[in-house]
């Protein structure tokens, strides 16, 4: 049986192997999320097409929940 410790520091790993907040150098910030909002084209991110962009916000976003903002 494991301890509460051990418990706890399996959490913490689990939760900053999940955490994404450099998701291919995009933060998990206010800014992010209002160029998300605002249809900003992420141009320094180099989509080869719309379909591309939204596919790979969608990844992000489920990765980067707004709640867990840095």
């Amino acid at each position: 049986m494991a301890t509460i410790e051990e418990l706890l520091k399996s959490m913490l790993t689990l939760s900053s192997d999940k955490k994404s907040s450099d998701f291919i150098g995009l933060p998990n910030n206010r800014e992010t999320w209002e160029r998300i909002g605002s249809g900003d084209s992420f141009a320094e991110l180099n989509f080869q097409s719309l379909s591309e962009k939204e596919d790979f916000l969608k990844e992000w976003i489920e990765s980067n929940p707004y709640t867990a903002i840095n």
